[in-house]
């Protein structure tokens, strides 16, 4: 019997701080992925990202694979170099350096690796994941996610607030192309406002629901989370928020084992049964 798969599509950012280099690398996709492989159930967990032939990328796919993390989908670039999230400071906000990087240079690959990716269970990416791309990336990621909805398997978005990379019309634009493609939602609720302004709370699932996103986890800053699949809604109550790309990745990989929201949910807020 197969095992099934999850594969997270997006950067990998080599994660520097006031120190020197980290050994475990950072950035929603990675961070996603990393959650996932951590679960106990039995499953695959893929990521699909691009970084360069130096030592800081070898040093990333060692960790990767450590993690149990499947790296078949990491493209090594001859002679690009990774991104970076850089921090003068341990409390401070990083810089994020991508100008040139492997990860711009991601898509167009092969038919052979995009039918691969494809061929997984879930398909996982985040808002960034499309942001980084040039325009005819943006094309191939966004023809991959339709290919494995019509072949009826599932893609997982992981909304967030990217000023830095999309104008806010764009933003807009982007994010509505990426929501007709998605079965799984996961969004804070200021990202939820910014999509459907005054509709709220149930108004704003339901809208969801109406377009064919089948799933919708929505976090809040203050603490806890609410899981939403049709008219089943569960809510959760929490006195910490964990980081929203670990909250998905743990909660794609209990779904992915065959868990009921509830207990996904619970397990993602790292909530004591």
């Amino acid at each position: 019997m197969s095992v099934p798969r999850l594969t997270v599509i997006g950067e990998c950012l080599i994660d520097v701080g006031p120190s020197g280099v980290r050994e475990v690398p950072t950035g929603d996709a990675a961070t996603l992925a990393l959650a996932a492989a951590q679960t106990a159930h039995v499953h695959e967990t893929c990521l699909a990202t691009a970084l360069g032939d130096d030592p800081l990328s070898d040093a990333a796919v060692r960790t990767l694979d450590a993690a149990g993390i499947r790296t078949m989908f990491v493209q090594r670039l001859p002679g690009e170099l990774p991104a970076l999230s850089v921090r003068a400071e341990e409390a401070g906000d990083p810089l994020i350096w991508r100008n040139g990087t492997a990860i711009r240079r991601m898509f167009p690959v092969h038919p052979g690796y995009l039918s691969e990716v494809g061929a997984s269970d879930v398909v996982a990416l985040t808002a960034t994941s499309l942001a980084v791309l040039p325009e005819g990336g943006r094309k191939t990621l966004v023809q991959l996610l339709r290919d494995v909805r019509t072949a009826g398997r599932r893609v997982a978005l992981l909304l967030g607030s990217n000023p830095t990379l999309w104008s806010e019309s764009e933003a807009t634009r982007e994010t509505d192309r990426l929501l007709g493609l998605c079965s799984t939602l996961f969004a804070g609720r200021r990202e939820l406002e910014t999509l459907f302004g005054a509709l709220a709370g149930d108004a704003a699932i339901d809208a969801l629901h109406a377009r064919g996103v089948t799933e919708v986890v929505i976090w809040d800053r203050s603490g806890g989370a609410l899981a939403s699949a049709g008219e089943h809604r569960v809510q959760r109550k929490s006195t910490t928020l964990p980081v929203p790309a670990s909250l998905a990745g743990r909660f794609l990989a209990h779904r992915l084992a065959g868990a009921e929201i509830e207990a996904a949910l619970d397990d993602a807020l790292l909530l004591k049964p």
